[in-house]
């Protein structure tokens, strides 16, 4: 029996002391560092599909960048607009929206060009020399739409990149041509005939500062703004 009792103490001896090890706590670090990671990699992504479409837009922006043999880097814009003489309505034919029936009985005889954001005018006020007008605006694009304003469509041509009116048609004082070149029209020639041959420029007057045109056809092209 002695030999018994030895042989169960050394069994005693052999069991751990203190508390048993917790492996949930164990697994729990673990289990943190492999979701902060992921959360990590999924944030890195994001960020970098977010800047690789903000270089995007802003290679595809108004804007380029070059770099002189100097090393001198200048920036040139992309960005394309009317020229600013041909820009605004002429004070005679009132607000924006206005009818030629708005016009003021002070506009001298003329033909009136301007661009503004409702697309390309030319309007008739009917006078010496301009009784028997006749005009055409060609674009580089196909023409989104035109109309008459002030008198009857009488005379109008469309084509899909111009469009022609015969102010002789007409017996209204002041009378117009609306024209919406679309987004993509580049440039656009207005051709002026008098009648007898081109309108003499004193007569073609163009924005709101109303600048006589320096040649007949007025060619007008966008520039860089």
């Amino acid at each position: 029996m002695p030999d018994d009792e030895v042989f169960e103490d050394g069994w005693e001896d052999d069991e751990p002391s203190g508390p048993e090890p917790d492996h949930e706590r164990s697994r729990n670090p673990r289990v943190i560092w492999i979701a902060g990671g992921a959360v990590l990699v999924v944030a890195v992504i994001i960020v970098a599909v977010v800047l690789s479409r903000s270089s995007k837009n802003t290679s595809s922006s108004t804007s380029s960048t070059t770099t002189a043999p100097g090393g001198k880097t200048t920036k040139t814009s992309n960005k394309l607009a009317w020229p600013g003489a041909v820009a605004g309505r002429p004070v005679e034919f009132g607000k924006r929206g206005d009818g030629p029936d708005k016009a003021k009985a002070l506009a001298a005889p003329g033909v009136y060009i301007w661009n503004d954001f409702d697309g390309w005018h030319v309007w008739v006020v009917k006078g010496a020399g301009t009784e028997k007008v006749k005009v055409q605006v060609a674009s580089d694009k196909p023409l989104v739409g035109a109309t008459v304003v002030g008198t009857a469509p009488t005379g109008l041509v469309k084509t899909p990149d111009r469009v022609t009116f015969d102010f002789s048609t007409t017996t209204a004082h002041v009378s117009g041509l609306n024209i919406n070149l679309g987004f993509f029209g580049k440039s656009v020639i207005i051709s002026v005939d008098g009648g007898s041959g081109p309108l003499d420029t004193k007569l073609i007057f163009r924005g709101s500062k109303r600048v006589p045109a320096t040649t007949n056809p007025d060619v007008e092209q966008k520039l860089p703004a």
